[in-house]
């Protein structure tokens, strides 16, 4: 039994927990943003739906002001008349259900750059963890009749290319993905609520002509 012996068990012991973590690092990722992503979607399915039915009712009220009085829709109201806010209502609730569209394929990008990041740092780790286990042994054997100095300097390689290319081009394009989730989502958010002001006032000012 060589004199460093439990030091090799242990680090063959960790290099055999450390190839595990690279899929459980992956799984877990994906198991927590499909929780997140699944509840996020529903808030933007709902905001979509009551953007489309918005618009609907604002369609079947249109059609009654006319049927009723066609002149009220011509009156101005702040320098403008009252059909042009209909129309920036329908034009904030249109914006809102196409960026709604697109929160699901961000949240897709989103999550696959951010899973890979995690990938490649359990690879990374794993590729560590051979390093420390090839120094730990001396007299190591392997099958295809490589060197130690050979494996230990192609796991340095993949050491290198994970910490200087790999991990670094995937959190930047995660952070790209993530910020244009964000702008996404403020789009979907606010032009909706934009609609539906515009539309609440466009409402109020036809009741209120037509009382008079």
């Amino acid at each position: 039994m060589p004199p460093n012996y439990p030091q090799i068990l242990q680090t063959k012991q960790e290099l055999e927990s450390v190839q595990n973590e690279v899929e459980i690092a992956r799984k877990i990722f994906e198991d927590t943003n499909t929780s997140y992503r699944d509840n996020s979607f529903q808030v933007f399915e709902k905001i979509a739906f009551y953007a489309v039915g918005s618009i609907s009712l604002s369609i079947t009220y249109v059609g009654y002001v006319l049927s009723q009085q066609t002149e009220v829709l011509k009156v101005s109201v702040f320098y403008l008349p009252l059909y042009v806010y209909l129309f920036i209502s329908w034009a904030f609730l249109v914006l809102s259900l196409f960026t709604t569209l697109f929160v699901r394929w961000t949240d897709i990008t989103h999550t696959f750059w951010a899973s890979q990041k995690e990938y490649y740092k359990a690879k990374k780790k794993k590729e560590e963890k051979k390093i420390s286990f090839f120094q730990s042994y001396p007299n190591i054997v392997f099958q295809d009749g490589k060197s130690k100095d050979t494996e230990t300097a192609i796991c340095g390689e993949n050491v290198k290319k994970y910490t200087d290319v790999l991990i670094p081009t995937t959190e930047r394009y995660e952070k790209r993905s993530s910020s244009l989730g964000r702008i996404i989502r403020y789009m979907a958010i606010s032009s909706f609520v934009m609609g539906i002001v515009s539309l609440v006032f466009f409402a109020t000012w036809t009741v209120y002509l037509r009382i008079l």
